[in-house]
């Protein structure tokens, strides 16, 4: 059995296959429900009602592919949101994406899979993105390396190649392979795995 992660997000969201076998995770599929085709005007008008539709679609691709895989979905689990009192989060940005995450759970839902909402800190708790994306590629061993020099504007960064027998959900653009790898650690917390402090 697998579990459909899904890490909402009004440009890209990032949906995760995957499974767990003798104690090491296995995807099937990855991907990023993007913004790839949209006009400059499209984007400032329809954007969150295309992402809307765009997440619900790749669920449905990521349904379809565990099907053909006999390995059907037990669950889909979506990240839900959450206001700390300190956050610069716009209330209005939270708001937009907690429609993503209700397009998700919908989707889950209309494929007859039982669907859960967990809020980051009962996932993540108090670790980093960072700690929790090289805990995820170590548990499915992929290939991964934290570039020296990080971009100045983009310092949580981890760079990972995808196995080629591992189908693609949608185009995966740079700027939202961290959607993507918080759908795989998702994934992994709702797989039940979890890390000694040492690793």
């Amino acid at each position: 059995m697998s579990v459909l992660a899904i890490d909402p997000d009004t440009k890209g969201s990032g949906v995760a296959l995957m499974g767990k076998r003798q104690g090491s995770g296995y995807v099937l599929a990855c991907g990023c429900a993007y913004d790839h085709g949209l006009s400059a005007k499209k984007k400032k008008t329809a954007l969150l009602t295309w992402q809307l539709e765009k997440v619900q679609e790749v669920i449905l691709q990521a349904w379809a592919i565990a099907k053909e895989e006999d390995d059907p979905i037990e669950r889909v689990i979506v990240e839900g949101q959450q206001i700390y009192s300190k956050s610069r989060v716009r209330p209005d940005g939270l708001l937009k994406l907690a429609l993503v995450s209700g397009a998700a759970m919908l989707a889950g839902a209309r494929i007859g899979c039982p669907v859960t909402l967990v809020l980051p800190r009962d996932w993540k708790g108090q670790q980093s993105k960072v700690a929790t994306w090289r805990r995820v590629l170590r548990w499915i061993e992929w290939e991964w390396f934290e570039p020296k020099k990080h971009h100045r504007t983009d310092p949580d960064r981890v760079e990972f190649s995808i196995p080629s027998h591992v189908k693609l959900l949608g185009t995966i653009p740079i700027k939202h392979r961290k959607e993507v790898l918080d759908a795989l650690a998702l994934g992994q917390w709702a797989l039940g795995h979890r890390h000694k402090k040492h690793e």
